[in-house]
């Protein structure tokens, strides 16, 4: 498997959510992060990343990382991906959102990401 897929995987399968020691793993500080969601466009820093999914890692139990595709060419990694969720509001676990991200690593770090983000729409 090419090693920045692999990174990007693992990452994405991590604990990231729950434990900012991850992050720091394998986000660069200087990174640069342009999410398209349902609120809108945000470009954040890796700092404001890092502070964006460390506050929202606080409400969930469990993040569980489902893979739907991932392609590698050079330092770039492509991947579309869900998550589903248990919060610690309930036992329940659902899914929570559907992702198509496009990664830029440099020396195993990720110094460039874009993400778009909706709903699931799975039951």
């Amino acid at each position: 498997m090419n090693k920045n897929k692999e990174l990007i995987i693992n990452f994405l399968s991590s604990d990231f959510y729950s434990t900012p020691a991850i992050l720091k793993k394998y986000l660069c500080p200087k990174a640069v992060i342009e999410w398209n969601g349902t609120t809108g466009l945000r470009v954040l820093s890796g700092l404001e990343f890092s502070n964006l999914v460390a506050e929202m890692g606080k409400s969930f139990e469990i993040l569980e990382f489902n893979l739907h595709n991932c392609i590698a060419e050079g330092n770039q990694v492509a991947i579309s991906f869900s998550y589903d969720v248990k919060t610690v509001e309930s036992d329940e676990v659902f899914p929570l959102a559907e992702f198509s991200c496009f990664w830029e690593i440099e020396n195993d770090l990720i110094i460039k990401g874009e993400m778009m983000s909706h709903r699931s729409h799975r039951e």
